[in-house]
């Protein structure tokens, strides 16, 4: 076999495999908001939390104006490599506290959920769910220093969960933060010395693949509805929050929660910003840029955001109208291929050209 045939079975074998990526992309990858389970009630201002097992829990939040202490479960079917959920949510053991606006996370086979508001009353309570145990029960730890609602909450690398921001008994915006460390429980909740530099209600707190943290968004003291974000990097010797680059693919604003994609974007989905809005957003920490993404079918706010076992966002709940909840579930993949300089979640000619550049490797 000559040298010209060989190099032309393999750029033969390069089209084909960009081909196919093409196929794949635009039938897996396209950015359509898809209708998922509908959820036992109508929710707002709950929270979502998936395990190892790859179930979503729904857990608080207010049915109408009543609190709720109820936790729905979606249980993960299938496998990874094809990956399923029941078609029903089924009813998980119910929180100790009834209570919405709280703040859950998942780690080390635990749900946590922290702080939150019923009946003009703030918690500082926080409660644990072994989802490792044959009845799991929801099980009352070590209070929060500050009662808050509308917290923030992820966790750094080492596994330490860290609450952020929110409102206190008073209506304060509340810029501290608070840390708990599984491995060390007997020092409580920690009060961090590296506070927010703004306030914030709700901000959406996510930590990113190099283990970077944000607090996107959320409300400041007046009311008003921010844009900007702050940063903390446990990497770096200073141990600060700083600001990063604002939100800015419009309406240019948060108040509603971030999840990290299985393509290691941020999305931000919905909201209230100054009116319920029905955008998605989304921020690619590799190239530090904004877009914005294909709009929500539904404009609404207070929903609850999770990244689910099939690599979709799932927008669970939430208000419509004001203090009008729906029971309404949407979800969006995740997990295309990153060759898409236009955003809109195909791969295009251009794409397929830089794909052919890097040999058929999907960044």
């Amino acid at each position: 076999m000559t040298c010209r045939v060989r190099l032309q079975r393999l750029i033969s074998c390069q089209i084909g495999l960009a081909l196919l990526l093409l196929v794949t992309t635009s039938a897996r990858g396209q950015l359509v908001w898809e209708s998922g389970p509908e959820l036992p009630i109508a929710l707002r201002n709950a929270a979502a939390v998936t395990d190892h097992y790859g179930n979503i829990y729904v857990i608080g939040g207010r049915a109408g104006m009543v609190p709720s202490a109820d936790v729905f479960m979606l249980e993960f079917i299938g496998t990874a490599d094809d990956p399923q959920y029941a078609d029903e949510w089924v009813e998980a053991a119910s929180l100790s506290v009834a209570r919405s606006d709280l703040a859950v996370v998942y780690v080390g086979g635990f749900i946590y959920a922290a702080g939150g508001y019923s009946d003009g009353d703030v918690h500082s309570v926080v409660e644990r769910y072994d989802t490792l145990a044959d009845s799991p029960e929801w099980e009352t730890i070590a209070s929060l220093n500050t009662a808050r609602l509308g917290a923030g909450i992820t966790t750094d690398r080492a596994g330490r969960i860290h609450v952020v921001g929110g409102h206190d008994a008073d209506s304060n915006g509340l810029a501290s933060v608070e840390m708990w460390d599984p491995m060390r429980p007997e020092q409580g909740w920690v009060i961090s010395d590296a506070e927010l530099n703004t306030p914030r209600l709700r901000p959406g707190t996510v930590t990113d693949d190099d283990g970077v943290m944000y607090a996107i968004g959320g409300q400041g003291d007046n009311g008003v509805c921010l844009d900007s974000v702050e940063l903390y990097d446990p990497t770096l010797p200073v141990g600060e929050w700083h600001f990063g680059d604002p939100i800015s693919a419009g309406p240019n604003s948060n108040t509603d929660p971030a999840v990290k994609g299985k393509d290691g974007r941020i999305y931000l989905v919905g909201g209230w910003v100054g009116y319920f809005t029905n955008r998605a957003v989304r921020y690619d920490p590799k190239e530090n840029s904004w877009e914005r993404i294909t709009d929500l079918p539904d404009a609404l706010a207070h929903a609850a955001l999770v990244l689910g076992a099939d690599s979709y966002v799932y927008v669970i709940g939430g208000e419509t109208t004001i203090h009008v909840p729906t029971a309404n579930v949407w979800r969006l993949p995740t997990d295309y291929c990153r060759v898409d300089p236009t955003g809109d979640g195909m791969v295009s000619v251009e794409d397929l050209l830089e794909l052919l550049g890097r040999w058929g490797v999907c960044p």
